[in-house]
C-alpha cells in the first residue's frame, strides 16, 4: 500500500515540528518564561522589610512574579537607626527611591532580582581629610529634663530624631573649615601621647560656631541647605533661621543642637537624679538616698568626661574616656558646649506627674521640637543677648570650689554668655535635623 503525503502536509509537520522543539528549548511555556524570582533581606536592625505590587499583592522572598511587574520594598527601621544602604542585582530601583534615609525602594522587575537594605545608627563625613561621625539620637515622645544642682525646673519635652556629633568639634575640623584656629590652647603641649589637634576647638563664640555651621554645610551639601541666615547691620547682626511656611526647620545643614535636644542626647535617652553624660544607676542605687547617688555619679563620671578634679586645668583630645549609652563622647566636661536657645529663666514649675505614675495634667504644656528659645530670629549686639552654653569643662577654681564646679558638668546646669563673647573653656558639637517619616 502506498502512503501519499501532499507537500502542504510536510510543511504543517515541520512548523508544528520546529514549534514543539523552541518550546523545549526555551523552558516551557510562555506563562513560565516570563516568571521571576525576588529575594529580599535585611539586617538585624532593620525591624521589618515588606514587599508587594503595584496592585496591593503581598510578596514573600523566594516568590516568582510575572516580568515587568511594578514591586514596591517597604522598611521599617528600628527607632535609632536609619536606612544607610539599598541594593539590587537584577532590576534597577526607580528614580527617586532606594536612596540613603528613604524607607521605600520601587523595581520594575527585568528578571531575577535580588534586594537588600542595610541601616547604621552613624553618618560619616570628611573635609578636607578631616573625618566626623553624626550619630542618630531616636525621638523622644515625652521625656523629662532640667531639675540639677542649679536648680532648673522640671521641663516636658516631644522631640524628633536629629542627628549630633559623637564628639565636640575638634581644632582640626574647625581648621579644615575655617582656615584659622583661635583656640587658646593651639600654642600649648597637649599631654603626652594625645594629639593636640584632636582636642575641642574653644575660644569661639556662638556666633563664630552659627558661622561654622554654614560653611561646612556649604562645603558638605551645599548653601542651600543652609540651616541659618546671617545679616550684619553696623554692631547688630541678625541671626535667622530658615523656616519653611509653617515655621517648620526642615533644612538639612549643619546646625547648633537646642538645649532640650542637648540635655536630652546627654542623658543618653534615660532620665534620674542626679545624671552626668555617662553613668547610669541602677533601680537600688536610685532608692537610696539622693546625697549617696550624688556621691556614687561624680566619683564614676571621671570614666566619662574630663572634669575639674581629674583634667588638671586643661583640654584633652576626644573621645579617650567612655562613651554615654547613645556612644556620645565627652558630654560632660572638656569645654562647655553652646547651644541654640537664648537663656531666659522664667520656666513653669511643674511635678513629675511620670514618676508618681500619673497622667500630665491639661495645664502643662509639652515643649516641641524647641530650637531657638522663644524667637525664629536672633538679635545679636556686644551686650545682648545671653546664649546657653551646657556640659561642664576642664576649668577649675582652687580647692575647695574645684568639688562644686564639678556641678557643672550634669546634664541640667544651664549657664549663659553674650553670643558674640568668647571664653577658652567653651566649644560647641553639632546636630543635624533627621527626615521625619
Amino acid at each position: 500500500m502506498k502512503v501519499y503525503i501532499s507537500k502542504l502536509g510536510i510543511s504543517l509537520f515541520l512548523i508544528y515540528a520546529f514549534c514543539l522543539a523552541s518550546c523545549n528549548q526555551n523552558g516551557g511555556s510562555e506563562s513560565e518564561k516570563t516568571l521571576c524570582i525576588i529575594n529580599f533581606t535585611h539586617d538585624e536592625n532593620i525591624a521589618d522589610l515588606k514587599a508587594v505590587t503595584s496592585e496591593n499583592e503581598v510578596i514573600k522572598s523566594g516568590d516568582a512574579v510575572k516580568k515587568d511587574t511594578v514591586v514596591v520594598f517597604k522598611a521599617k527601621v528600628k527607632g535609632e537607626y536609619y536606612v544607610s544602604k539599598w541594593s539590587s542585582e537584577g532590576s534597577t530601583f526607580q528614580e527617586g527611591t532606594g536612596k540613603e534615609e528613604s524607607l521605600i525602594a520601587i523595581v520594575k522587575v527585568a528578571q531575577d532580582t535580588k534586594v537588600q537594605v542595610s541601616s547604621s545608627r552613624t553618618r560619616d563625613f570628611t573635609v578636607k581629610g578631616i573625618p566626623f561621625k553624626m550619630v542618630k539620637i531616636p525621638h523622644a515622645k515625652l521625656a523629662r529634663i532640667g531639675v540639677g544642682s542649679r536648680p532648673q525646673p522640671l521641663r516636658y519635652i516631644s522631640l524628633s530624631s536629629f542627628y549630633l556629633c559623637e564628639t565636640q568639634v575638634t581644632q582640626e575640623l574647625y581648621e579644615a573649615v575655617m582656615g584659622v584656629n583661635p583656640s587658646d590652647s593651639a600654642s600649648k603641649d597637649a599631654t603626652p601621647g594625645e594629639d593636640k589637634m584632636k582636642r575641642p576647638v574653644e575660644k569661639v563664640s556662638w556666633l563664630d560656631a552659627i558661622e561654622f555651621c554654614n560653611k561646612l554645610t556649604t562645603m558638605l551639601m551645599g548653601g542651600a541647605e543652609c540651616v541659618y541666615k546671617i545679616e550684619e547691620e553696623g554692631d547688630t547682626t541678625t541671626v535667622k533661621l530658615n523656616l519653611d511656611e509653617e515655621k517648620k526647620l526642615v533644612k538639612k545643614g549643619f546646625r547648633l543642637p537646642s538645649a532640650a535636644e542637648w540635655e536630652w542626647a546627654a542623658r543618653g535617652g534615660i532620665y534620674q537624679k542626679p545624671q552626668y553624660a555617662g553613668p547610669v544607676l541602677t533601680d537600688e542605687e536610685l532608692a537610696e538616698e539622693y546625697l549617696e547617688r550624688v556621691k556614687k555619679v561624680k566619683e564614676r563620671v571621671k570614666e566619662y568626661g574630663w572634669v575639674q578634679t581629674n583634667a588638671n586645668k586643661m583640654t584633652h583630645q576626644v573621645k579617650l574616656k567612655k562613651p554615654n549609652p547613645y556612644g556620645l563622647y565627652d558630654m560632660s566636661g572638656n569645654v562647655y558646649e553652646w547651644c541654640a536657645d537664648i537663656f531666659y529663666t522664667d520656666y513653669p514649675k511643674y511635678e513629675d506627674y511620670i514618676e508618681i505614675g500619673g497622667d500630665l495634667p491639661d495645664s502643662v504644656v509639652v515643649e516641641v521640637d524647641p530650637m531657638s528659645g522663644r524667637e525664629g530670629n536672633i538679635i545679636i549686639t556686644t551686650t545682648k543677648p545671653d546664649m546657653i552654653f551646657k556640659g561642664g569643662s576642664f576649668f577649675s577654681p582652687a580647692p575647695p570650689l574645684n568639688s562644686l564646679w564639678l556641678s557643672h558638668a550634669e546634664c541640667s546646669y544651664i549657664a549663659a554668655s553674650n553670643a558674640k563673647g568668647s571664653q577658652h573653656y567653651i566649644g560647641f558639637r553639632i546636630a543635624t535635623c533627621a527626615p521625619q517619616r
